[in-house]
């Protein structure tokens, strides 16, 4: 799962209730990818300590996304 964060995002209740979502399902363990578009200080805590992927434009956010995939099957197939 690839969240977009931009300060609107952050402070939305659905991308809120999302990550949480995501965050307690045993199926996307280590799948969650956050991508900040928009610097904001409003971003959840839990996020942070993610290393939210930083871009740009799209074109970056989508090379950073692909590394981080590309780097995560490398751990998982080693």
């Amino acid at each position: 799962m690839v969240v977009l964060i931009s300060a609107a995002a952050a402070k939305s209740p659905h991308t809120r209730q999302e990550i949480e979502y995501a965050l307690s399902q045993p199926r996307f363990a280590d799948r969650l990818i956050p991508v900040e578009v928009e610097k904001t200080a409003d971003m959840p805590w839990i996020l942070k300590r993610m290393h939210p992927v930083s871009a740009k434009n799209p074109v970056e956010a989508g090379e950073a996304v692909a590394k981080v995939l590309a780097d995560r099957l490398e751990v998982t197939t080693a």
